[in-house]
């Protein structure tokens, strides 16, 4: 079974979206951790990252991108970061 685990920094810019965004974005979370354990279709937008940041993925939920890692090891989704596109990538 897959877990997901969040960042401080990820944790609190989730508390500060609005209701519904947030809820769109624990969905899409919540939608990996589901394809990962075979349990349904992925129906996020996510692609592996380049460059220096080729160790993570990224899932975008309309202006918002969530930096993530998946550590097959231990089964957890690591989410990193959370914010719009011109703030996350600094």
């Amino acid at each position: 079974m897959w877990k997901i685990a969040f960042s401080h920094h990820a944790r609190k810019a989730l508390s500060k979206l609005e209701p519904k965004l947030r809820a769109t974005i624990e969905d899409r979370i919540a939608n990996i951790k589901e394809w990962l354990n075979d349990e349904a279709p992925l129906h996020a937008n996510v692609i592996r990252l380049t460059g220096k940041w080729a160790s993570f993925c990224r899932l975008r939920v309309r202006d918002m991108r969530v930096l993530f890692s998946i550590d097959t090891e231990n089964r957890m989704v690591r989410i990193h970061a959370i914010g719009k596109r011109d703030e996350i990538y600094r």
